[in-house]
């Protein structure tokens, strides 16, 4: 489950939620914890806390654009504070290479996030975009 679908609640309430679904694995797509909002480390560690009291595990971590290697070292850092093995996200310019090799050395695996509008072109619309 994204908790993207929970933004407007508070992590308690979303919590509360998640819990009388019976859902057990989240991806962490919070607004306020994706790289473009400046995540920081205490909320996400504290979310984890809690995620972990109500037996919830947080599988992936979603963080939007990964532009550089500043976003790249941040997105490893608040993937491995809430628990998370996978991240996932989009990458603009070649630092896709670079994810891969990053996350693979941190035992971490990466899934391109990519939305599909008609008549707009994606950087990732196939496997023959991959570069």
């Amino acid at each position: 489950m994204g908790t993207y679908s929970y933004h407007n609640l508070s992590i308690d309430d979303m919590i509360t939620q998640l819990k009388a679904l019976r859902i057990a694995q989240i991806e962490m797509s919070r607004g306020e914890f994706m790289l473009f909002q400046q995540a920081r480390r205490e909320p996400l560690r504290s979310t984890k806390e809690k995620l972990d009291r109500a037996g919830i595990q947080c599988v992936s971590y979603y963080t939007a654009t990964i532009k550089d290697r500043q976003d790249l070292d941040n997105a490893v850092r608040f993937a491995k504070a809430v628990g998370a093995h996978n991240i996932t996200g989009d990458a603009t310019g070649p630092i896709l290479g670079e994810i891969d090799q990053r996350c693979s050395k941190e035992g971490l695996t990466f899934g391109i996030h990519n939305h599909y509008f008609p008549g707009q072109k994606f950087p990732y619309e196939s496997p023959d975009t991959m570069s």
